[in-house]
Protein backbone atom coordinates (compact mmCIF):
# COMPACT_ATOMS: atom_id res chain seq x y z
CA UNK A 1 0.00 0.00 0.00
CA UNK A 2 1.29 3.52 -1.10
CA UNK A 3 2.01 5.96 2.07
CA UNK A 4 -0.56 8.31 2.26
CA UNK A 5 -0.05 11.64 4.46
CA UNK A 6 -3.54 13.63 4.70
CA UNK A 7 -3.49 17.86 4.37
CA UNK A 8 -2.77 19.14 7.94
CA UNK A 9 -6.82 19.93 9.59
CA UNK A 10 -8.56 17.43 7.16
CA UNK A 11 -9.96 14.01 7.73
CA UNK A 12 -8.94 12.58 4.31
CA UNK A 13 -8.68 8.63 3.45
CA UNK A 14 -5.87 6.86 2.04
CA UNK A 15 -7.39 6.95 -2.17
CA UNK A 16 -7.01 3.49 -2.77
CA UNK A 17 -5.88 -0.05 -0.94
CA UNK A 18 -7.21 -2.94 -0.25
CA UNK A 19 -6.15 -3.16 3.36
CA UNK A 20 -5.61 -0.49 5.65
CA UNK A 21 -2.82 -0.58 8.62
CA UNK A 22 -5.43 -1.90 10.62
CA UNK A 23 -5.73 -4.93 8.74
CA UNK A 24 -9.37 -4.13 7.93
CA UNK A 25 -11.05 -4.07 4.01
CA UNK A 26 -11.38 -0.67 2.79
CA UNK A 27 -14.37 0.04 0.76
CA UNK A 28 -12.95 0.49 -2.17
CA UNK A 29 -11.03 -2.74 -1.61
CA UNK A 30 -14.12 -4.24 -0.76
CA UNK A 31 -15.30 -3.31 -4.23
CA UNK A 32 -11.83 -4.56 -6.03
CA UNK A 33 -12.33 -7.46 -4.32
CA UNK A 34 -16.50 -7.86 -5.42
CA UNK A 35 -15.48 -7.22 -9.19
CA UNK A 36 -12.58 -10.09 -8.96
CA UNK A 37 -15.24 -12.77 -7.05
CA UNK A 38 -17.92 -11.41 -9.96
CA UNK A 39 -15.43 -11.93 -12.69
CA UNK A 40 -14.15 -15.48 -11.46
CA UNK A 41 -18.06 -16.43 -11.31
CA UNK A 42 -17.82 -15.43 -14.99
CA UNK A 43 -20.51 -12.61 -14.15
CA UNK A 44 -17.92 -9.95 -15.37
CA UNK A 45 -15.02 -10.21 -17.94
CA UNK A 46 -11.69 -10.38 -16.63
CA UNK A 47 -11.17 -11.86 -13.08
CA UNK A 48 -7.65 -10.27 -12.86
CA UNK A 49 -8.99 -6.42 -13.78
CA UNK A 50 -9.86 -5.51 -10.27
CA UNK A 51 -8.47 -1.70 -11.24
CA UNK A 52 -9.96 0.33 -14.48
CA UNK A 53 -7.26 2.12 -16.51
CA UNK A 54 -8.25 5.23 -18.11
CA UNK A 55 -10.14 4.38 -21.24
CA UNK A 56 -10.62 7.74 -23.12
CA UNK A 57 -9.50 11.41 -22.65
CA UNK A 58 -12.14 12.31 -20.24
CA UNK A 59 -11.37 9.46 -17.59
CA UNK A 60 -7.64 10.47 -17.71
CA UNK A 61 -7.97 14.02 -18.06
CA UNK A 62 -10.01 14.17 -14.55
CA UNK A 63 -7.49 14.22 -11.68
CA UNK A 64 -8.46 13.64 -8.13
CA UNK A 65 -9.63 16.34 -6.11
CA UNK A 66 -10.26 14.44 -2.73
CA UNK A 67 -13.85 15.84 -2.40
CA UNK A 68 -16.16 13.51 -4.44
CA UNK A 69 -14.08 10.23 -5.59
CA UNK A 70 -16.96 9.00 -8.11
CA UNK A 71 -20.65 7.96 -7.98
CA UNK A 72 -21.72 5.40 -5.48
CA UNK A 73 -24.94 4.26 -6.46
CA UNK A 74 -27.83 5.20 -8.81
CA UNK A 75 -31.02 4.78 -7.37
CA UNK A 76 -34.09 3.13 -9.45
CA UNK A 77 -37.83 3.28 -8.54
CA UNK A 78 -39.13 0.24 -9.36
CA UNK A 79 -42.76 -1.60 -9.53
CA UNK A 80 -41.88 -5.10 -8.82
CA UNK A 81 -38.73 -5.86 -7.07
CA UNK A 82 -38.37 -9.11 -7.80
CA UNK A 83 -38.86 -8.52 -11.25
CA UNK A 84 -36.25 -6.11 -11.81
CA UNK A 85 -33.89 -7.85 -9.50
CA UNK A 86 -33.81 -11.04 -12.40
CA UNK A 87 -33.89 -8.40 -15.07
CA UNK A 88 -30.71 -6.71 -13.81
CA UNK A 89 -29.09 -10.47 -13.16
CA UNK A 90 -29.86 -11.35 -16.38
CA UNK A 91 -27.87 -7.92 -17.61
CA UNK A 92 -25.15 -9.05 -15.30
CA UNK A 93 -25.22 -7.48 -11.92
CA UNK A 94 -25.23 -9.59 -9.45
CA UNK A 95 -27.40 -9.02 -5.77
CA UNK A 96 -24.42 -7.08 -2.85
CA UNK A 97 -27.08 -6.56 -0.43
CA UNK A 98 -30.93 -6.39 0.28
CA UNK A 99 -33.20 -5.89 3.05
CA UNK A 100 -36.99 -4.12 3.92
CA UNK A 101 -35.98 -0.66 1.82
CA UNK A 102 -34.54 -2.40 -1.84
CA UNK A 103 -31.66 -4.12 -2.98
CA UNK A 104 -28.10 -3.08 -4.29
CA UNK A 105 -26.91 -4.92 -7.00
CA UNK A 106 -23.43 -4.23 -8.58
CA UNK A 107 -21.16 -5.02 -11.89
CA UNK A 108 -17.86 -4.12 -12.04
CA UNK A 109 -17.73 -0.84 -10.60
CA UNK A 110 -21.34 0.00 -10.92
CA UNK A 111 -23.71 0.10 -8.36
CA UNK A 112 -27.77 0.16 -8.62
CA UNK A 113 -30.29 0.71 -5.71
CA UNK A 114 -33.34 -0.58 -6.24
CA UNK A 115 -36.36 -0.05 -4.17
CA UNK A 116 -40.21 -0.31 -4.77
CA UNK A 117 -41.22 2.97 -5.91
CA UNK A 118 -44.54 5.03 -3.61
CA UNK A 119 -47.61 2.85 -5.13
CA UNK A 120 -49.52 6.34 -4.94
CA UNK A 121 -47.36 8.47 -7.52
CA UNK A 122 -48.19 7.80 -10.74
CA UNK A 123 -44.60 7.10 -12.86
CA UNK A 124 -42.88 9.37 -15.02
CA UNK A 125 -43.80 8.98 -19.20
CA UNK A 126 -41.62 6.89 -20.75
CA UNK A 127 -37.90 8.50 -21.57
CA UNK A 128 -37.42 8.78 -25.42
CA UNK A 129 -34.04 7.99 -26.71
CA UNK A 130 -33.47 11.23 -27.70
CA UNK A 131 -31.98 13.35 -25.31
CA UNK A 132 -33.77 16.49 -25.93
CA UNK A 133 -37.08 15.61 -26.10
CA UNK A 134 -36.94 14.48 -22.35
CA UNK A 135 -38.16 16.37 -19.19
CA UNK A 136 -35.24 17.75 -17.01
CA UNK A 137 -33.55 15.17 -14.47
CA UNK A 138 -32.31 11.69 -14.55
CA UNK A 139 -32.59 10.61 -17.85
CA UNK A 140 -30.86 7.37 -18.43
CA UNK A 141 -28.25 5.22 -17.05
CA UNK A 142 -25.24 4.01 -19.44
CA UNK A 143 -23.36 1.05 -18.40
CA UNK A 144 -19.64 0.75 -19.99
CA UNK A 145 -18.80 -2.62 -21.43
CA UNK A 146 -15.71 -4.03 -23.53
CA UNK A 147 -17.35 -5.12 -26.44
CA UNK A 148 -20.83 -4.14 -26.91
CA UNK A 149 -21.63 -5.98 -30.14
CA UNK A 150 -20.39 -9.15 -28.12
CA UNK A 151 -22.42 -8.06 -25.04
CA UNK A 152 -25.72 -7.37 -27.00
CA UNK A 153 -25.55 -10.64 -28.48
CA UNK A 154 -25.24 -12.90 -25.16
CA UNK A 155 -28.02 -10.68 -23.33
CA UNK A 156 -30.41 -11.38 -26.83
CA UNK A 157 -29.55 -14.87 -25.47
CA UNK A 158 -30.10 -14.49 -22.32
CA UNK A 159 -33.78 -12.91 -23.16
CA UNK A 160 -33.46 -9.08 -22.98
CA UNK A 161 -34.73 -7.14 -25.10
CA UNK A 162 -33.39 -4.11 -27.20
CA UNK A 163 -34.68 -0.66 -28.39
CA UNK A 164 -31.47 -0.71 -30.91
CA UNK A 165 -28.93 -2.78 -32.27
CA UNK A 166 -25.50 -1.89 -31.42
CA UNK A 167 -24.63 1.13 -33.72
CA UNK A 168 -21.32 4.03 -33.37
CA UNK A 169 -23.17 7.26 -32.26
CA UNK A 170 -22.26 10.62 -33.39
CA UNK A 171 -21.36 11.52 -29.56
CA UNK A 172 -18.06 9.19 -29.77
CA UNK A 173 -19.27 5.69 -28.69
CA UNK A 174 -20.82 2.67 -29.93
CA UNK A 175 -24.13 1.54 -28.19
CA UNK A 176 -27.34 -0.59 -27.90
CA UNK A 177 -30.29 1.03 -26.35
CA UNK A 178 -32.66 -1.13 -24.02
CA UNK A 179 -35.36 -0.23 -21.54
CA UNK A 180 -35.52 -2.39 -17.56
CA UNK A 181 -38.86 -3.70 -16.72
CA UNK A 182 -40.39 0.00 -15.23
CA UNK A 183 -39.07 1.65 -18.57
CA UNK A 184 -35.56 3.05 -17.23
CA UNK A 185 -33.73 4.20 -20.52
CA UNK A 186 -30.29 1.97 -20.52
CA UNK A 187 -27.33 2.38 -22.33
CA UNK A 188 -24.63 -0.41 -23.28
CA UNK A 189 -21.60 1.35 -24.47
CA UNK A 190 -17.82 1.72 -25.25
CA UNK A 191 -16.15 4.50 -26.56
CA UNK A 192 -14.96 4.33 -29.52
CA UNK A 193 -11.17 5.20 -30.65
CA UNK A 194 -10.03 8.52 -32.18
Amino acid sequence: MQSFVAPRGSNCKPPTGTINPQNRITRRGFLELSSAALATAGLLGNANATKAEPRNSLDAANPDTGMILSVDNIGIGVTNLGRSVEFYQRLGFAKAFENERGCTMVAGSAKLFLFVASPGRAPVARQAFNLSLNPVGIDHVSLLVDNVDKTHTELVARGIEFHTQPADQSWGARAAMLRDPDGTNIYLLSWLSK
